[in-house]
C-alpha cells in the first residue's frame, strides 16, 4: 500500500476491501464509452463540503500536473454516464483527518488492486490538509498535491520514487512545505508509466469494429 504524502506508513494491507468501495457509491458507471474521449475521467465526490471555488481551482491544478505528465483528465462531479470503468478513476474527498489507524498523520490513501485496472478510488483527507495551511493559496496547492499524488497511485502502484510528487515523504512539515507553495510533479519515468498506464485503460474501452479480424 501506498504511504501518505507527508510520509507517515500505511498498513500492509488495504485500509478499504473492493467491495467496501464498490459500495460507498463513489461511481456511477455505464459501459459505454466513446472513442472519441481520450481523456481519463476524474469523478470527485465532495463530502467534505470544500468550498467550490477552492475544489475547482485544486482541480484545474491537478489537471495541469497530469497534463505536463503527458495524461489529459477530464474533471467531473458524481453521476456521470457513458464512460466505462476502466477509463474512471474516484477520488472521494472526507471531512476528517486520516481514518487509518495505522497512518493517523495519512493526508490520503489509495486503493491499490493487485490488478492495475482495478485501482480506482482515492480518498483524500480534507480535516488533515485544512491543519497544514493557512492561506487559501495554500490549501488550493496542497489538495491539488495529494489528489495528484494519490491519483498517481491508482495509475502507477503503490511504490514510490525519489522524485517530487511521487516520493515516500515530502519533506519540511513547516510552514514552508514546498507540497503547499507550488505544484509538484511527476518525473519523466513516472510519466511515461503513466502514459502507458492511462492508454492502457482507454484503449480497452474503444469498441473493436465487429468486421476488423483480429491480429
Amino acid at each position: 500500500m501506498p504511504q501518505d504524502p507527508l510520509g507517515t506508513r500505511s498498513p500492509d494491507v488495504n485500509p478499504y476491501s473492493m467491495a467496501q468501495a464498490i459500495t460507498a457509491g463513489l461511481l456511477f458507471l455505464s459501459p459505454v464509452y466513446s472513442a472519441a474521449d481520450s481523456a481519463l475521467i476524474i469523478q470527485v465526490e465532495n463530502d467534505a463540503h470544500i468550498p467550490g471555488g477552492i475544489l475547482s481551482q485544486a482541480e484545474v491544478l491537478t489537471q495541469q500536473i497530469f497534463h505536463d505528465a503527458g495524461v489529459q483528465t477530464r474533471w467531473t462531479g458524481p453521476g456521470i454516464e457513458n464512460a466505462c470503468r476502466s477509463a474512471m478513476l474516484g477520488v472521494r474527498i472526507l471531512s476528517s483527518s486520516s481514518t487509518l489507524r495505522e497512518a493517523p498523520d495519512a493526508l490520503g490513501v489509495a486503493v491499490v488492486s493487485d490488478r492495475p485496472e482495478n485501482s480506482w478510488l482515492a480518498d483524500i483527507f480534507y480535516g488533515a490538509i485544512a491543519q497544514r495551511v493557512v492561506t487559501r493559496s495554500e490549501t488550493v496547492v496542497l489538495l491539488a498535491n495529494v489528489i495528484a499524488h494519490e491519483v498517481g497511485h491508482l495509475l502507477l502502484g503503490p511504490n514510490h520514487s525519489v522524485g517530487q510528487l511521487m516520493r515516500g515523504e515530502w519533506v519540511n512539515r513547516g510552514l514552508n512545505s514546498p507540497a503547499k507553495l507550488s505544484p509538484l510533479r511527476f518525473d519523466r519515468g513516472e510519466a511515461r508509466q503513466l502514459l502507458d498506464a492511462a492508454s492502457t485503460r482507454l484503449n480497452t474501452c474503444i469498441p473493436r469494429d465487429p468486421n476488423q479480424k483480429a491480429p
